[in-house]
């Protein structure tokens, strides 16, 4: 195994490989979904020339008509460019799951129709995507990947490889297994109600 290759057991019951993400991996996600054009104000200058500067957004809305009409254009640009950055956050959780996260074992395999059918059955209305790589995104956000911890954990992994990732992995073992027994810290049971 790689030596960036990280296995963890997750609670889930599945058992993943998870690697770093590539290196130009946002290349390919801007390339997808490219941001829209702020308008620009177009300036005269004296000798005659013109010149195109950034807008910027003034703190009141413009009384001049062509002024409107920009400021309208930036307020549209600047909306659809929130909902893109939007979408590029989910585009690249997808993408770290489909190239950074392998399946070694678990409980259910990704063909078994009970986990599509209780899916479909918890969410009136959802169906499961068709395309084999988003329906194995459905699978791994609603099997695999169970907890926020576990996720984060993933997450640290892709996008940090340099950090001691068996010191994550061991770190989240630990954290898991002081969860599930509570321990009382500052009494000495022996000497408890002796005093």
């Amino acid at each position: 195994m790689d030596s960036k290759v990280v296995k963890i057991d997750l609670s889930s019951g599945f058992t993943i490989n998870v690697k770093p993400l590539p290196p130009y991996y946002n290349d390919f996600i801007e390339d997808a979904l490219p941001l829209v054009s702020l308008p620009k104000r177009t300036l005269h200058l004296k000798a005659g020339d013109e010149v195109q500067v950034e807008y910027i957004e003034p703190e009141e809305f413009p009384t001049d008509a062509e002024e409107q009409e920009l400021y309208l254009l930036y307020k549209t640009a600047v909306k659809d460019n929130e909902e893109i950055e939007r979408k590029r956050s989910r585009t690249k959780i997808n993408f770290l799951l489909i190239n950074c996260i392998e399946i070694v074992d678990g409980p259910v395999q990704e063909g078994d129709s009970s986990w599509s059918d209780r899916v479909q059955q918890s969410l009136p209305g959802y169906k499961l995507p068709v395309d084999p790589g988003l329906l194995h995104v459905a699978f791994l956000k609603s099997q695999v990947i169970t907890t926020q911890l576990e996720l984060d954990t993933v997450l640290s992994i892709c996008f940090h490889p340099e950090v001691n990732i068996q010191g994550i992995v061991n770190a989240l073992s630990h954290f898991q297994d002081q969860i599930s027994r509570p321990r009382v810290v500052g009494v000495d049971r022996a000497t408890a109600g002796t005093g």
